[in-house]
């Protein structure tokens, strides 16, 4: 009778934890659509996914991101809250380039169920089009032939209530933790109330996925963490389960495996960057995850190195350039060359981490037009740009953007990927049609934007 009271115990916890972290995963991720879809462009440039959501696709409603040029991206681009949108569409790059483009994903976050939801938006029907060659019978390699290529589709119909997809994933969860204990009572001689005390410790672990979701929404202005809920459910549910199975042996083989296979699993991961830091690799095994071009310590790396991949070669041009311009004013520069001059000028930076939230993030557009390789544009896109921010930056009394710093280093790995240095001379060539070029060194040249208007007072 004692023990069938302690499992009746046991079940009714279960229960109770299976429906709060199913509750909590419900929470973070519900309406939740995700767009995912491999690009690579001869040329690079920006991909980006539009959401209708009745007025039309505006910049509002969209999310973006860079592309190298030549390589194959991953990417998932979300929007919060599926409900209200009623057309989704793809730009696969912003700029007349060749590219190849697989079939988009649209895929649910709310389920636990790997697939459930996804459904595919087809190439070859589309509901509008816009600058597009197609150059494959297969429809996967396309031509860009202007600057605002994209593909669209109106959102399929949900195919699954909401309550059934909540109701999946607590019986999931609760079919999960379920089984982990089972299997870890397979292995105990004792099922007296010292197995609730065991089995309350594992639930400890389980609740450490209200944590994750404590910090996702702490960050949610930085960082998009509950796109990864899934996986941190599965994980939490996966260490408990081992948790369970450590403590409820009774047999020291078993028990010494675990331990051996999370001490082997824990120095598998950090191999790999330990490999890379004695030179046994190029670069970081994940470094594709969220860079093109890395720059980290290594043994192998020598001072000459060190040296040319630092702003100490830009000091002389930065002591010159001093002299050349106004104090407490806003620049604009690739992100590198930013954080340089912010170090050494009493200059404001425009160009900040895509995970920094300010007003002069959306001048990102305006690299974009100096970098665009279209022969029509001849700097004016950019001008306008910058004359429609400076009235809204004095519309809010701030300063707007007033010089352009151009890095010209080929070298310096951390400068030498931005379209700005590759692309220098062309991009001075559009700047110099509104801008006055006060300063060029070696290194670093700059730029003054000549506004139609007394914009400043000095």
């Amino acid at each position: 009778m004692a023990t069938r009271y302690v499992h009746v115990r046991i079940l009714a916890l279960t229960v109770l934890i299976g429906l709060v972290t199913g509750a909590i995963h419900w929470v973070m991720v519900h309406d939740r659509v995700q767009v995912c879809f491999d690009v690579r462009a001869e040329a690079g440039g920006v991909a980006r996914v539009y959401w209708d959501v009745g007025v039309g696709y505006k910049e509002s409603q969209s999310v973006g991101q860079g592309i190298p040029a030549g390589k194959w991206v991953s990417l998932c681009l979300t929007h919060p809250d599926m409900r209200n949108i009623t057309g989704i569409r793809v730009d696969p790059v912003n700029q007349p380039t060749r590219f190849d483009l697989s079939e988009p994903r649209l895929q649910r976050l709310d389920s636990l169920v790997p697939g459930w939801g996804l459904q595919r938006l087809a190439l070859h029907a589309p509901e509008i089009e816009n600058d597009i060659q197609r150059l494959s019978p297969t429809g996967t390699a396309y031509r860009a032939t202007g600057i605002d290529p994209y593909f669209g589709w109106p959102l399929p119909s949900a195919n699954s209530p909401r309550w059934l997809l909540l109701a999946t994933n607590i019986a999931i969860v609760f079919a999960f933790m379920c089984m982990s204990y089972y299997v870890a009572a397979l292995f105990r001689a004792d099922h007296g109330e010292h197995a609730v005390h065991e089995f309350l410790q594992g639930c400890a672990i389980y609740l450490l996925f209200a944590f994750f979701a404590g910090f996702a929404y702490l960050a949610s202005a930085y960082f998009d963490l509950a796109a990864a809920s899934t996986i941190a459910l599965y994980v939490c549910l996966a260490v408990g389960a081992l948790f369970w199975l450590a403590v409820s042996s009774n047999r020291i083989l078993v028990r010494a495996g675990l331990h051996v296979a999370s001490i082997g699993a824990l120095l598998f991961v950090v191999s790999f960057d330990m490999a890379y830091r004695i030179g046994m690799f190029d670069r970081p095994v994940f470094a594709r995850l969220f860079s093109n071009d890395v720059y980290h310590w290594r043994l192998t790396r020598n001072s000459t190195d060190n040296f040319l991949h630092s702003s100490i070669p830009y000091i002389q041009d930065l002591r010159k350039i001093r002299n050349k311009i106004s104090a407490e004013q806003f620049f604009l520069s690739d992100l590198a060359t930013s954080y340089y001059v912010t170090a050494t000028l009493p200059l404001y930076a425009t160009n900040v981490h895509p995970h920094h939230f300010t007003m002069y993030k959306y001048y990102r557009d305006v690299l974009d037009a100096l970098c665009s390789q279209n022969p029509e544009e001849e700097g004016s896109t950019a001008f306008d740009l910058l004359i429609e921010k400076a009235q809204a930056s004095l519309a809010q009394d701030r300063l707007p953007v007033r010089y352009i710093f151009v890095n010209k280093d080929q070298y310096n790995k951390n400068v030498k990927v931005n379209c700005l240095t590759k692309n220098f001379e062309a991009v001075e060539q559009k700047l110099r049609v509104f801008s006055r070029n006060v300063y060029t060194g070696e290194y670093i040249d700059v730029f003054e934007i000549q506004y139609p208007h007394a914009y400043f007072s000095n």
